[in-house]
């Protein structure tokens, strides 16, 4: 008995009924670690609140007949070629084949100036 009232062990149901007639309804939680909580039901059920209720689908014929004349439209216009259509594959590289290396002929006398890209000559100026 707490505050001169008493709680007892009821179903969702009727803890919900409870609840919508303006009872205090408490919630006990356990969990893994066999600790446990208790919550006023009110924590859960604020003005902020939104609940979505399954309920039968209403067909829209309107969307229905939208959403085919869509699909058809689509398989009129995208036609799928024949397989024998199709042009060849490539051949894929192999990524772990290491590149053709190509040799580059270096004049011996080659003005060190021009060898080094704008960017680089740059840098050395500024010194």
């Amino acid at each position: 008995m707490h505050n001169g009232k008493e709680y007892a062990d009821k179903s969702l149901k009727e803890a919900l009924l409870a609840f919508s007639q303006g009872k205090k309804v408490l919630v006990l939680t356990e969990y893994d670690d066999g600790s446990m909580s208790i919550d006023n039901m009110e924590k859960y059920f604020t003005e902020n609140t939104t609940f979505f209720v399954e309920v039968p689908a209403i067909e829209n014929p309107e969307f229905a007949k939208a959403l085919a004349d869509m699909v058809e439209t689509g398989k009129r216009q995208r036609l799928v070629p024949e397989l024998k259509d199709l042009p060849e594959d490539e051949p894929e590289e192999d990524l772990d084949e290491e590149p053709e290396k190509k040799s580059v002929d270096v004049e011996e006398h080659a003005d060190p100036g021009k060898a080094c890209p704008p960017p680089c000559r740059s840098r050395k100026k500024k010194r």
